[in-house]
């Protein structure tokens, strides 16, 4: 079961960093491996959902994760 609470602060804490990048800046984490490890599905559904209300482009290599701060976003 997904900890709800989690998810939330960790996409807290992704809006609060992504805020503070400069254009060309990177924003990258770890434990993206939904259905690999459950205990790290909130990690995937937390940045899945920053990133389509933030309208971004992901890039992965599981288990690690990035975004490229651009010029519109």
């Amino acid at each position: 079961m997904l900890d709800v609470k989690a998810i939330s602060f960790l996409k807290k804490d992704m809006k609060e960093y992504y805020k503070k990048l400069k254009i060309g800046g990177v924003l990258a984490g770890h434990d993206i491996q939904n259905g690999h490890c459950p205990e790290h599905d909130g990690v995937t559904r937390a940045f899945v959902e920053f990133v389509i209300e933030k309208n971004l482009k992901p890039y992965i290599l599981a288990p690690d994760w990035w975004l490229i701060k651009g010029k519109s976003n």
